[in-house]
């Protein structure tokens, strides 16, 4: 069923991403919220566990994975420790307290790098739906992160695989690993700058 739903996600969201970018360049930028919303609210709808986001700057996402999980009584675990020595983190810091305000009694804020062995424990422990990975864009990182919500019940999303930027090419890798050791399907197109793994 979630190869089904994949399938319907891209064949809808596509011709909007070729366009897009025919246009201004944004590489399988311009629906990426639409598609998670979809992808996390198929989540929820079809298996128990808390949604997890891994990397939330300024908490566009956390917001739309906070309306879909507060109308079933879920929670949204969000994973950023916001202080990695860049100053502009201190300002994405108060953009995302402000922008999940509305939201906050949904969400458990986990303020450490997604690679802290507390960070890991906590998230581990939780049973989870749905899983986005938009952390530390290194090798090391994301395929940490996808090892960390392995345990999924059902589908990983791994940002920024497909970009023009010079780290896609790790994040891809990692992705791929990450699909070899959790015996997970890749699912992916080009013109969509995320890919999904699901179970077989």
């Amino acid at each position: 069923m979630s190869h089904e739903k994949l399938a319907w996600v891209f064949a809808n969201f596509t011709d909007e991403e070729l366009l897009a970018y025919n246009e201004n360049r944004t590489y399988g930028a311009c629906q990426n919220r639409p598609r998670l919303k979809e992808i996390a609210q198929f989540c929820v709808d079809t298996w128990s566990g808390d949604l997890v986001e891994i990397g939330a700057l300024h908490g566009g996402t956390t917001v739309i994975l906070a309306e879909i999980a507060r109308t079933v009584g879920r929670r949204v675990i969000v994973v950023d420790p916001f202080d990695v020595g860049i100053s502009a983190y201190a300002d994405y810091y108060n953009m995302f307290l402000k922008n999940t305000e509305p939201w906050r009694d949904t969400i458990d804020l986990i303020k450490l790098s997604s690679m802290d062995a507390k960070a890991i424990a906590i998230v581990g422990g939780r049973g989870l739906c749905f899983a986005y990975i938009d952390g530390l864009h290194t090798y090391a990182a994301c395929f940490s992160d996808i090892k960390t919500v392995g345990h999924c019940n059902g589908i990983i999303a791994v940002d920024d695989i497909h970009t023009e930027h010079k780290f896609s090419s790790a994040i891809l890798r990692a992705y791929l690993d990450g699909a070899a050791l959790l015996n997970r399907i890749p699912i992916d197109n080009l013109l969509v700058r995320e890919g999904y793994l699901v179970k077989v």
